[in-house]
């Protein structure tokens, strides 16, 4: 896989978590659990599809790919240039605390990028940056 060969697909706010405090008094703060890192799946010309883990070349690929064309994302103020390198590699598990006000319900959103190779391969890019909306959506 080269560089030139990837198309990015979208950046997006992926919705993980709504929260949501009922209590009338006392912010509460709940533990969510994110991965970070990428995942491919290619589909098959049968319909079948497989999911692999990725090489640290094709990560690094993916980083200059994000970085070159994107920088900073104008959909989630990302800035992929100075994104993680793990976010581009493998799975890592992360907990996050996230305070919620009384009364009120909150979205907590992933940026996720996705772009796809000439041989149909997928490449979903997860990052461990949190956006947190008072919302029920993670849209605008």
């Amino acid at each position: 896989m080269t560089r030139a060969s990837l198309q990015l697909l979208h950046i997006q706010l992926e919705r993980i978590s709504t929260l949501k405090n009922e209590l009338e008094q006392g912010e509460v703060t709940q533990v969510i659990t994110l991965t970070e890192g990428t995942t491919s799946i290619q589909t098959s010309q049968t319909g079948g599809t497989s999911s692999t883990t990725i090489s640290a070349k094709v990560g690094l690929n993916l980083k200059e790919k994000f970085s070159a064309e994107l920088g900073v994302s104008h959909t989630t103020s990302f800035n992929w240039a100075q994104s993680s390198s793990s976010s581009f590699s493998r799975q890592l598990s992360h907990e996050a605390r996230i305070p919620v006000q009384p009364g009120k319900q909150v979205s907590v959103c992933q940026v996720v990028g996705k772009c796809s190779n000439s041989d149909g391969t997928v490449y979903t890019v997860n990052t461990k940056t949190l956006v947190i909306r008072d919302q029920p959506t993670c849209g605008p």
